[in-house]
């Protein structure tokens, strides 16, 4: 494995997931799905308990970026398209099944799901793009 456009592949999807959930783009949808609401001031306090959080998430996508490579390579297949169609895969069978149990049992709502698969599609798309890219 190439570490080097895993990690930018993971980066980059983290990237996208700290925009994709803030006020830059999706982050009031997001909250308002969510049941979140943001308090008036944004304490200290609440921006370091933020912190593991984004970092465990950091690692997931590095760890998701790795796997996507590992996969693409395995089957030597690392072209661009090659690696959309692999995540697309991966995120058809295994994200979007798995989430949909927060609907069936979480109590989720279906307009959540969908937020959040098509996020999960966006972010297996940019590891691809990368990955690709970087082969």
């Amino acid at each position: 494995m190439n570490y080097l456009p895993v990690l930018v592949a993971g980066i980059a999807a983290w990237l996208l997931g700290w925009a994709w959930h803030s006020p830059l783009l999706f982050g009031k949808q997001w909250m308002k799905l969510s049941g979140i609401t943001m308090p008036e001031i944004v304490t200290p306090e609440m921006k370091k308990q933020m912190l593991r959080p984004m970092i465990i998430g950091l690692i997931a996508n590095l760890v998701a970026a790795g796997v996507l490579s590992c996969i693409a390579t395995q089957i030597g297949r690392t072209d661009i398209l090659s690696t959309l169609s692999i995540g697309f895969w991966i995120w058809l069978g295994f994200i979007a099944t798995v989430i949909l149990n927060e609907v069936l049992w979480g109590k989720r709502s279906v307009k959540l799901y969908l937020f959040n698969i098509i996020y999960h599609l966006a972010s297996v798309a940019v590891m691809a793009v990368v990955l690709g890219l970087m082969a």
